[in-house]
């Protein structure tokens, strides 16, 4: 085995030996430089699209959570308006407060053969009183209907002669007792 080995005071060195090294050193270096960014950019533009799909998604998650809170505030509108006239339809069938059929079942009752009514109006907010137009055939039996409705506070408020029929507007008030109080 042959060993080299230079102790000379000034060394020779190879020139063409070096600049290769040199060389292949530099382009080595250069490859891996620009395999590095060549890698960070692809990297980046990677993150970039996520990033940007992530930044999507945040922007339909604000908008669906946005349109939730707009259809729950609708819906709870909805729900007050509808509470508010169930309670009101609730109280009316419950209370019975104005039992309208069983007022007219008593006209019904009361009026006698030959008086009719022209017009009726009842009121929730009159209670008790109802207020009609009543035509008769004649004077007799108009003063009949007189005598029937006196005992529910009889107002007679105008009477006329109308094509040959008697009619008046009176005002009367019928209590009525509920079933269920």
């Amino acid at each position: 085995m042959k060993i080299r080995y230079n102790i000379a005071e000034k060394k020779k060195i190879n020139k063409l030996r070096f600049i290769i090294t040199v060389f292949l050193l530099a382009v080595f270096s250069s490859a891996f430089v620009f395999a590095g960014l060549y890698t960070w950019n692809q990297t980046s533009k990677r993150f970039q699209k996520e990033k940007d799909q992530l930044k999507e998604w945040r922007m339909k998650a604000d908008n669906k959570s946005r349109e939730e809170e707009n259809f729950k505030r609708d819906v709870e509108k909805i729900k007050a308006k509808w509470k508010r006239k169930i309670k009101f339809t609730n109280d009316l069938i419950e209370g019975k407060k104005h039992p309208y059929l069983q007022k007219l079942g008593i006209i019904e009752e009361i009026l006698p053969v030959g008086v009719y009514v022209f017009k009726i109006t009842l009121s929730a907010e009159e209670g008790p009183k109802i207020k009609m137009i009543i035509s008769a055939v004649s004077s007799s039996k108009l003063m009949e209907a007189y005598s029937k409705f006196s005992k529910y506070n009889l107002v007679i408020q105008k009477e006329a002669r109308f094509e040959g029929l008697f009619r008046t507007t009176l005002d009367i008030k019928i209590e009525v007792e509920n079933e269920n109080k």
